[in-house]
């Protein structure tokens, strides 16, 4: 911050200096009524300031005309007041006032003749290399004022003096050269086309007002850019106070992009040797993540910077979907503090804002709310610190995408210890529950316990219920290749067997599996689950219906299967489960007990095998318990 503040006081200090070059000097020999001179030295001191093929005429009215084919000038004369990269900036600036109030330039502007000046070539050198391209110089003086212009390929620059009321104006297209100063390089993938107007006073050579526009690139993120500012400098009190800017662009890093972006001053910033005042906001609209839609978001800030202690304090505020998350962040004695001031999050108003973002097209929550606070510590010099942050849902509940959700709570506590700009975690306590999750079947009273490492996330611990039975995973870690056993027990076989939609069918009897997943390079497998009654089994009864014989009709070997489970009573019930990441799930099970309908004495056994896209099954379940809950919102 310091660095950037001495860099704008020096840079709008050289603009300030150029124009002064040389009003010392003696031109006493304009007032001739004729001239021509080869060489003319300008400074005894330094012999690159000269002009060269010197012509003066004057007409019978008495206006002179100059006409010169160079004029050569070294910005690193040690007989100009330049700034010294041996000073310090506080130096540089007390040079300058004190040159500057030496400087009569209303009394020299009022001694110049009346002349017209026509250089061909006019030079500037600076570390022994031309600091731009020559320009040509035309220019007048007459009773009124004074004005000047220059020209070259890439740059124009007009100066106009009003004799009357003192005041003088610079402006033009100028090379992003002229914004370097002696502690900023501009890195070459920025590029700028800067128009500039300076106004001042000739018996005031302290205080300016400027106005900056320029296009903007920065290669390869940022394109279209637009910049624009207004500002004055008070030289005396060392200050430059930014009345106005703003800064348009598109911007593009890595999968993020943004089409609309500004940066704008929300009030005047004081920027000196001494203090800095800055408040800013950035609106970035038009946002992406990928191919994705992002919402609207502003940051919002404001800061305070005193350089001679490196003190630093500053709010923001982070705006997006009508929430708010406000921050303070303070550097004193090398140690940086932050810290996430107490934020609730309304969920429902979140989610309404966002309507018209395809993630949010098929959530629509009607409860929910999220607190956050966090804080932290950094020393830049020991490299260094700490940074704890704690998060609380609340009470979620509504459609997320097509899945129902109620009554969901989360809490995450998350605390890092930095060694040598080093993360080292020392907590990672995260608890999630949810009264019901509708995935197409319904899960209820979930409690998760998990670890949030962005590397290597695990859960330690999920138990629900589902169909009446019980579901368990320990150690599940879903971004590492390995296997994890998931445990069912107690799943009542009548509530699987209500998915088949058949009429009148009931079941009894408990289902227990073993399923052994596996996370592979292409995603998920199962391969060879079992599943199991318990002892001493149940009874299966599907009674014959139109939607039985339709089945029976459509699918060859399975009349007979539907005879037997028209009332089977099994004391033996086993089978297998497989499957792959597509989503295909395959099913072999081995059935034993009796079927009256078959032999009332005789026992059977039968396979059954299933072949189904567990993925599809799923969602189609979730669209048919969709579309049942809007018919019973709509009709009952």
């Amino acid at each position: 911050m310091n660095r950037v503040i001495k860099s704008l006081l020096l840079t709008c200090c050289t603009w300030v200096m150029l124009p002064s070059l040389g009003w010392g000097i003696d031109l006493n020999w304009l007032s001739y009524s004729s001239v021509q001179l080869a060489r003319v030295s300008l400074d005894k001191n330094c012999p690159k300031n000269t002009l060269q093929g010197v012509e003066l005429e004057r007409n019978d009215a008495g206006l002179a005309t100059l006409k010169v084919e160079l004029l050569s000038w070294d910005l690193d004369c040690p007989g100009q007041p330049s700034v010294s990269n041996k000073q310090t900036p506080e130096q540089t600036l007390v040079a300058l006032n004190h040159t500057l109030a030496q400087l009569n330039l209303a009394e020299w502007v009022a001694r110049l003749p009346l002349l017209k000046v026509d250089i061909k070539s006019f030079a500037l050198y600076q570390g022994g290399k031309p600091l731009a391209a020559p320009w040509q110089v035309t220019g007048q003086v007459t009773e009124a004022g004074v004005s000047v212009k220059l020209l070259n390929k890439q740059e124009q620059i007009a100066l106009n003096i009003n004799k009357r009321n003192q005041e003088f104006v610079i402006n033009g297209l100028i090379s992003p050269a002229w914004l370097q100063s002696p502690v900023v390089n501009l890195p070459a993938n920025i590029a700028l086309a800067p128009k500039l107007t300076l106004n001042g006073k000739l018996d005031n050579l302290t205080q300016f007002s400027i106005e900056f526009t320029s296009s903007l690139a920065v290669t390869p993120q940022l394109s279209k850019g637009l910049v624009t500012a207004k500002g004055q400098l008070d030289l005396a009190r060392q200050q430059l106070t930014i009345a106005a800017l703003s800064v348009k662009a598109a911007i593009k890093q890595d999968d993020f992009s943004a089409s609309d972006v500004e940066w704008v001053l929300t009030k005047p910033a004081n920027l000196s040797l001494k203090m800095a005042d800055l408040a800013f906001e950035i609106a970035v609209k038009k946002a992406r993540w990928r191919k994705q839609k992002l919402p609207d978001f502003r940051l919002a800030s404001e800061l305070r910077y005193i350089p001679l202690t490196n003190h630093l304090q500053a709010k923001f505020d982070f705006s997006t979907l009508q929430q708010i998350i406000s921050a303070q962040v303070t550097l004193a004695n090398q140690r940086l503090k932050w810290q996430i001031l107490p934020s609730q999050l309304t969920l429902v108003e979140a989610n309404k804002a966002g309507q018209g973002l395809k993630y949010l097209d098929k959530t629509q929550l009607t409860s929910g709310t999220i607190e956050l606070e966090g804080a932290g510590d950094y020393h830049l010099g020991q490299q260094g610190g700490q940074l704890a942050l704690s998060l609380t849902a609340s009470n979620v509940s509504g459609l997320v995408q097509d899945y129902v959700l109620q009554n969901a709570s989360l809490s995450v506590e998350q605390g890092y210890k930095i060694e040598r700009n080093q993360f080292l975690s020392v907590k990672d306590n995260n608890h999630l529950s949810i009264d019901l999750l509708d995935i197409g079947v319904p899960l209820s009273a979930i409690n998760l316990d998990f670890k949030a490492d962005i590397n290597q996330p695990e859960i330690r611990d999920l138990h629900a219920f589902v169909l009446g039975g019980e579901l368990s995973v320990q150690r599940f870690k879903p971004l590492a290749l390995g296997r994890t056993d998931v445990k069912v027990k107690g799943v009542q076989l009548s509530g699987l067997l209500a998915y088949g939609q058949l009429p009148g069918a009931s079941a009894t009897g408990l289902i227990d599996a073993n399923i052994p997943l596996q996370k592979e390079a292409d995603g998920f497998h199962i391969y060879n689950g079992e599943i199991f009654a318990r002892a001493p089994g149940g009874q299966i009864t599907i009674p014959d219906s139109d939607v039985v014989q339709n089945l029976a009709t459509t699918n060859i070997g399975v009349e007979f299967i539907f005879k037997v489970l028209q009332d089977l009573r099994y004391s033996d019930l086993a089978g297998k489960l497989n499957y792959q990441p597509n989503g295909e799930m395959g099913i072999e099970v081995l059935i034993k007990g009796l079927s009256p309908q078959v032999s009332k004495t005789r026992p059977i056994e039968f396979n059954y095998s299933h072949q189904e896209n567990l993925i599809q099954l799923l969602r189609s379940l979730r669209f048919s318990n969709e579309l049942e809950r809007k018919i019973e919102d709509k009709y009952l």
